[in-house]
């Protein structure tokens, strides 16, 4: 019987949490397999030949381990489900099943009753008279149209007779627009404070821009999205170390190893990587403008090793010595 502590170890090497469905096993273990493959590894590095077939079969047996405790938990649940179907079967077997329910006798047809109605009497409510309506009266002749000086003669004393009287003009002064003071249009002299978003800082943690690493080890360290600009990190082992967005802008990293390091988007421009180990690394994004490759291990018998998708290398000196443009 497998413990507990053991699957969840199995968990672990996988990089999963403890009930992790069979297909989520199964993707991780083609990610693992993928990454610690012997093939990627250099052949004249027997340290990281030996450490990957170590990591496989690690990997190989917790897949295999997992994969079985999920084949015989199935076994269970198929076993428990065809106990209970063949319960129900004999059960219904040990019954005998109950007759229908008789119909109902049909209904006796009784022959229709012959029924009378007599005549209903209408009311017609009575209607008040009409009165007659008016006899159409015949238009009233036009009337005699009056001579030109008639008329306008007329219309004249018409409108004298109807037109409001004009108004008596008072003896005071009338006020004008420009005995009032104007309006004050003038702008105020106090500003209104614009609110100003906060600037978040480009770089995370201490400051570790000048700061001496010759020689140390930090391999799988993470100093993502940290400033080590001029930092001296000649013959440091870098391997699988989490560099996203790192500032190593005019760093030392001579001989430095950065075995399969992340560096993700970094700032590497004018830095010296000359004879350092990217296999396997991601610079995918990076700024290496300027950056000295010369001698940079990248890949092997003319195969590149290094991703380098989106990557600025306008001005970098490539491992065999051109510049390129």
């Amino acid at each position: 019987m497998v413990r507990i502590n053991e699957l969840n170890r199995c968990y672990r090497v996988l990089g999963l949490k403890p009930g992790a469905s069979l297909d989520e096993i199964n993707q991780a273990y083609k990610d693992l397999a993928r990454q610690w493959h012997p093939d990627r590894v250099p052949q004249d590095d027997s340290e990281r030949q030996h450490e990957a077939h170590e990591k496989l079969k690690e990997i190989n047996e917790a897949r295999d381990l997992l994969r079985s405790c999920h084949a015989k938990a199935g076994a269970k649940r198929n076993q428990t489900a065809s106990k209970s179907t063949a319960s129900k079967s004999t059960a219904s077997k040990s019954t005998p099943p109950t007759p229908p329910p008789a119909p109902p006798p049909p209904p006796k047809a009784t022959p229709p009753k012959a029924t009378y109605h007599p005549p209903r009497a209408t009311y017609q409510t009575p209607t008040a008279a009409q009165p007659p309506k008016p006899a159409a009266q015949p238009p009233k002749p036009a009337a005699y149209p009056l001579h030109p000086y008639l008329r306008s003669s007329y219309y004249a004393a018409y409108e004298t007779q109807t037109s409001p009287a004009p108004e008596p003009k008072s003896p005071y002064p009338q006020p004008q627009a420009s005995d009032y003071p104007a309006y004050p249009t003038q702008t105020p002299t106090h500003q209104v404070p614009k609110y100003q978003t906060p600037q978040v800082p480009k770089y995370r943690g201490p400051d570790l821009s000048g700061s001496d690493f010759q020689g140390a080890n930090l391999k799988e360290k993470d100093y993502a999205n940290r400033n080590l600009s001029d930092a001296n990190l000649s013959n440091a082992d870098l391997s699988d170390a989490f560099l996203h967005n790192v500032n190593l802008s005019h760093a030392k990293l001579f001989r430095a190893k950065l075995f399969r390091a992340n560096l993700l988007q970094a700032d590497l421009s004018y830095a010296d990587l000359r004879e350092a180990n990217l296999m396997g690394a991601d610079l995918s994004g990076a700024n290496l403008s300027g950056a000295d490759l010369t001698g940079a291990r990248v890949g092997i018998n003319n195969r590149l090793m290094v991703k380098l998708t989106g990557a600025n290398l306008s001005g970098t000196i490539m491992p065999d010595g051109t510049i390129h443009s």
